[in-house]
């Protein structure tokens, strides 16, 4: 099974010519998960509510999202 078949995953990069690699991601109230490469499944990085720069990162990939989703 791939990462992005788990759910939640939206896609915030910019695909590669053979519409296989991005970046993509995930979060929750404690989590913001990141994933990159073929289907998501060559780089992946969690990261908790307690990490110093947990607010930042997600609001960084949040703005990312919102210019991917609209």
């Amino acid at each position: 099974m791939l990462r992005l078949d788990e759910p939640g995953w939206v896609e915030i990069g910019k695909r590669c010519s053979a519409g296989r690699r991005s970046l993509w991601m995930r979060s929750t109230d404690m989590t913001l998960e990141l994933c990159a490469g073929r289907e998501g499944d060559d780089s992946y990085l969690l990261i908790t509510r307690d990490h110093p720069l947990f607010a930042e990162l997600l609001e960084v990939m949040s703005t990312a999202r919102f210019a991917a989703t609209t």
